[in-house]
């Protein structure tokens, strides 16, 4: 059987078929797509008949079942750090030599060879026990004054820009202070 891409409208819409009898020209309006590619689906083996006239009739709810059998299955589990995604061969692969660095603060890169067609493949992640949310969270939270200490001066100075010659003052006081201390 010819493979058959299908796209993304089809596969949403079709579930919404109704159990009828639908035209080409009905069908194709009805998931989006154009009446020469729904006539190819026909040849590839999509459920369809003739009358006694010779004008073709496709059922709703068999043409849907046909797309949800034919459609790639969803992924039902996360790739391992030595498996990526191949856009060349559109398919998860097992990379060849597969590295791992740190691009920045937790933010990895997975970078190897597909098996198939040899191209490099580059996939990022994440270091496990340190997700974004939380990260974020314990940055933007500002101690007590009595807590203060030079990083967090450094941390507060860089990224709250003062709005007067005063408070930059106090700030530079307060690390001067400090340093000194």
């Amino acid at each position: 059987m010819k493979r058959v891409l299908l796209p993304h409208s089809a596969i949403v819409k079709s579930p919404g078929l109704l159990p009828m009898l639908y035209t080409v020209r009905e069908l194709s309006e009805a998931i989006g797509v154009v009446d020469r590619t729904l006539r190819d689906w026909l040849v590839a083996g999509a459920p369809h008949f003739y009358d006694q006239t010779g004008h073709i009739w496709i059922e709703g709810r068999d043409f849907a079942d046909w797309i949800l059998s034919i459609r790639k299955p969803k992924r039902d589990r996360r790739l391992n750090d030595d498996e990526a995604y191949c856009m060349r061969c559109n398919e998860v692969v097992e990379l060849v030599n597969p590295t791992t660095s740190v691009i920045r603060g937790n933010l990895l890169v997975h970078k190897g060879k597909c098996p198939n067609c040899h191209c490099t493949i580059n996939r990022g992640g994440r270091l496990p026990n340190q997700p974004i949310s939380t990260r974020k969270r314990e940055e933007i939270k500002r101690p007590r004054r009595n807590d203060w200490s030079i990083g967090t001066i450094f941390f507060l100075f860089r990224n709250t820009l003062p709005t007067s010659s005063r408070q930059k003052t106090k700030i530079q006081n307060q690390l001067s202070v400090i340093g000194s201390g």
